[in-house]
């Protein structure tokens, strides 16, 4: 996605959601989250794919045949390791010469339910042996990628895919892919559905729902809170002084509040008497601060 234009983004995401639920929508939840970098929501802390920088470059290495000299060089002159490897894979010897030939009739082309689904392995990969597994896991998926699918990949394993598909954009992109009205009512549309994804901001929820009823799905299943989903907080905007703040609420009342150091948190009681803390990050920080609510 060559482009910095919002809109553009916007514009590309929107036809490609709107491509994948007609023809694949059992892939368009997989496609949501890879699109954003994400495997799940910020409250499934098991989701997160901890691959460092040695398991990466070892992968490209093993998957390519690029030394790590070679690869340092190429680091140093292109500055992003998406780009590196996606230059390791053009120019790559078959993994025939550095393996077997047996090894390499394993790969296929990749599919996103491939993809998303090996990273969720991969993600749930923990214990003794675990780098070697995962670098295992990361270079049978490079050895696998065509076209320029080896940048992205690898730019999805670093946590930095650069393609702008963050956060409200992709809540927007999926108004603009299901929306079916006149172009009049599609801003009401984006606004429904950036609250349904505040209140419930998980991908897969938001997607099944798109998918059994449209945004007015959306709209109805999601109206309330629900104790265990954390809340996308609101967020203040940074100002450059006092009189930029007497200007934007002229003629307006105020009212303000001392900001003190510490740490924002939600927090969700259940009936049962269960309790969930979550970060403004919506991560589940229950176990870290449990000493607070413990008797």
């Amino acid at each position: 996605m060559a482009t910095k234009s919002r809109i553009q983004i916007v514009s590309i995401l929107a036809g490609l959601f709107r491509s994948v639920a007609q023809d694949h929508p059992d892939d368009l939840t997989a496609t949501v989250y890879l699109c954003s970098n994400r495997l799940a929501p910020p409250f499934q802390a098991a989701m997160v794919l901890g691959v460092g920088g040695s398991i990466i470059s070892q992968a490209i290495s093993e998957a390519t045949g690029m030394s790590p000299a070679a690869m340092k060089s190429a680091y140093q002159r292109l500055g992003d390791i998406g780009d590196v490897a996606q230059e390791a894979r053009s120019s790559m010897r078959t993994l025939s010469d550095i393996f077997s030939s047996s090894v390499s009739k394993k790969a296929k082309t990749l599919t996103v339910a491939d993809v998303y689904n090996k990273l969720c392995s991969l993600a749930k990969i923990k214990g003794p042996g675990s780098t070697l597994s995962k670098r295992n896991l990361l270079r049978d998926l490079l050895v696998a990628c065509r076209e320029h699918e080896a940048r992205y990949l690898v730019r999805t394993a670093v946590g930095n895919l650069r393609v702008g598909a963050v956060g409200v954009t992709t809540v927007v992109a999926l108004a603009h892919a299901f929306y079916t009205g006149n172009p009049e009512g599609l801003p009401a549309a984006v606004a429904s559905l950036k609250a349904c994804y505040s209140r419930c901001p998980d991908y897969g929820q938001l997607v099944q729902a798109l998918l059994d009823g449209g945004i007015d799905e959306c709209a109805r299943r999601f109206a309330s809170i629900r104790p265990g989903t954390p809340l996308v907080p609101m967020l203040g905007k940074i100002t450059r002084g006092l009189e930029e703040i007497v200007h934007r609420f002229s003629g307006h009342l105020i009212a303000c509040d001392c900001k003190y150091d510490g740490q924002r948190a939600q927090v969700h009681v259940f009936g049962d008497g269960q309790v969930k803390i979550f970060s403004r990050h919506l991560e589940n920080m229950t176990e870290k601060v449990r000493f607070f609510f413990s008797p």
